[in-house]
């Protein structure tokens, strides 16, 4: 029972990963050519011009049970069509949405499957160049109701016009039966991004005033809307649109460049909800609170620098007429105003 329960849970926490749309349905209309020709190449294409072939609705075969469209496998009976072909063509609005494809395949006996002219899978079919005469690997003994199964990777299908094109082989000649249907699905991620790391870090200390705001996050990302704001104590000091220039982003990694913070202060970080997204446009969930991002800047240096060390020594005699002054500090410094007067024989 709590085996029973954990695989539940598995399936639906899996659910909520990935949503899965049905691009092409099991008892699908399709176009069909059932005439024993040699189709060649062209026929795989999107711009093949399918108008003469038969219009039917899947499952498609003959010889067996389950059938909607029975197809010809010619005159004689002991010299049936190797090859059966089909086609159907599908609309994507727009194909970056989905991750990746689950292709249903149900193919007695071998099948080969094509989108948009390339060969994308192959079951019980030989390896290398297929033609209309290139016969299945071995009989299917469940005349078609065994589900083939495949995954294809989000690039496959495009926005736009795509065509599945699917070609169907007897493994002899006087075979029994032909069956095809099949399905396709597309999974799109619905899982928004999350932080995976803030530089500086949450809580850290003696941050510089002038650091950057790195966000690294669980995926690839991309600017939405919104506002990031800077407070310090409390207050808000900057608000800086997420697609302004000094927010920039590479991979999973977003960049603020923010005006110098407030020596000593207490920084929270708030940003808004939607202000980044990934790439399938689920939106990072942002920060709402003064606890999840959170530092303090380094404190003021009041401590002015003193001289160390003075060349040539304080006392010193027989000094070289043409001798530099060099004077080394406690800390690094830089110039001030004023001026250096070198007095003699005072």
């Amino acid at each position: 029972m709590k085996n029973s329960l954990l695989l539940v849970t598995l399936l639906l926490f899996s659910c909520l990963l990935t949503a899965q749309t049905t691009l092409i349905n099991y008892n699908s209309s399709w176009k069909y050519l059932a005439n024993g020709s040699n189709q060649g190449t062209a026929w795989r294409a999107i711009a093949f011009n399918d108008a003469t072939w038969s219009t039917g609705t899947a499952a498609f075969g003959y010889g067996t049970s389950g059938i909607t469209t029975t197809v010809s496998y010619g005159s004689n009976s002991k010299k049936k069509y190797i090859t059966t072909y089909f086609r159907k063509s599908i609309s994507i609005a727009d194909a970056s949405l989905y991750s990746s494809f689950t292709l249903n395949l149900k193919r007695d006996d071998g099948a080969v499957v094509y989108i948009n002219g390339t060969e994308r899978y192959r079951s019980n079919m030989p390896t290398g160049t297929i033609s209309y005469t290139t016969k299945a690997s071995s009989e299917a003994t469940d005349n078609g109701t065994a589900v083939q199964t495949t995954t294809l990777s989000g690039g496959n299908l495009v926005t736009g016009t795509n065509v599945i094109a699917v070609e169907i082989h007897q493994f002899a000649n006087g075979g029994p039966d032909l069956f095809f249907e099949l399905q396709l699905n597309g999974a799109s991620d619905v899982t928004p991004p999350t932080i995976s790391n803030f530089s500086p870090a949450d809580n850290s200390t003696n941050v510089s005033n002038t650091a950057n705001l790195v966000l690294t996050f669980s995926e690839n990302i991309q600017k939405g809307t919104g506002n990031i704001l800077i407070k310090e104590g409390g207050v808000t000091t900057q608000t800086i649109d997420v697609t302004s220039a000094i927010v920039t982003v590479s991979g999973n990694t977003a960049t603020i460049n923010p005006a110098d913070f407030s020596f000593g202060a207490d920084v929270n970080i708030e940003i808004s909800a939607g202000a980044f997204k990934d790439l399938f446009n689920n939106n990072y969930a942002g920060i709402a609170n003064a606890t999840t991002w959170n530092f303090s800047v380094i404190a003021p240096d009041l401590t002015p620098p003193t001289v160390t060390t003075y060349s040539p020594t304080d006392n010193a005699t027989l000094v070289s007429n043409s001798t530099n002054l060099v004077l080394t500090f406690s800390e690094n410094i830089q110039k001030g105003v004023g001026n250096i007067l070198v007095k003699e024989g005072c």
